[in-house]
């Protein structure tokens, strides 16, 4: 162990900065590959779309978009059921 703190705070970020340039490296060089395509074109083909994902409210109301719900609400709907 190093014990000089410089040296050791140097370290580490030399450290993290070859770990993120290896990461971004191999994200760059999978990312067009054979492998990657075939699933991400099984994901796009498989999507849900917003319709089929839209949640209802108990009382079948739509939830509106940007509207805010806490637990409390939820509590309250599944309680008067």
């Amino acid at each position: 162990m190093m014990r000089n703190v410089s040296d050791s705070t140097l370290l580490f970020f030399c450290v993290s900065l070859a770990f993120v340039v290896v990461c971004c490296a191999a994200f760059h060089a999978t990312r067009c590959t054979e492998f990657v395509r075939f699933y991400v074109s099984v994901c796009r083909s498989s999507a849900v779309s917003d319709d089929q994902r839209a949640i209802m409210r108990p009382s079948t109301e739509p939830v509106v978009a940007g509207e805010e719900v806490s637990l409390v609400s939820v509590f309250e709907s599944n309680v008067s059921q």
